[in-house]
């Protein structure tokens, strides 16, 4: 398991992730209730400015439905990457799993999309979260065997007191 990322240690480097993860998240989160509050004028605007629809009513619902799906995904990943800091402050290792699922699945998402489409620009990307994705879980390794070796702990001196 990796002790460092870079220079930092594995708890700064899931705080720094974590509160930018959330940052952006919510940034993103504020432009897409914006797109969905104006999504039906957006596809006029699109029409008026040369974009064909064969039905645009049907796509100013398809553009609310995709919008109104990608808030709830990104309301997810704000609550992942804030499990991931509060996991990591408060040392709970179960709290640092929902943003190590939830990255798994988006990086198989992009080497699916990479190998579909060829995105090949994304390879990058897939590369340094995979990176990522095995430090924060040597710091849940490194936490989980923390807190097990502290119940160990606790439990051999109940019994000790229970023998005395």
């Amino acid at each position: 398991m990796l002790t460092q990322f870079c220079c930092l240690r594995l708890e700064t480097t899931a705080k720094i992730i974590g509160w930018l993860g959330s940052f952006v998240t919510i940034v993103v989160i504020i432009i897409c209730a914006e797109l969905l509050r104006n999504a039906r004028a957006l596809v006029g605007t699109l029409t008026r400015r040369g974009y064909h629809f064969d039905d645009p009513e049907g796509a100013g619902t398809v553009l609310i439905i995709i919008l109104a799906v990608g808030i709830v995904v990104l309301f997810i990943n704000a609550f992942a990457n804030a499990g991931l800091v509060f996991g990591t402050i408060k040392k709970h290792h179960k709290l640092i799993l929902p943003w190590l699922i939830i990255t798994a699945i988006g990086t198989v998402l992009s080497l699916v999309a990479l190998i579909i489409y060829g995105f090949y620009s994304t390879i990058f990307g897939v590369v340094f979260i995979t990176y990522l994705w095995i430090v924060m879980y040597s710091l849940y390794s490194k936490i989980k065997t923390e807190n097990e070796q502290r119940s160990f702990k606790r439990g051999a001196r109940s019994i000790a007191r229970q023998i005395a």
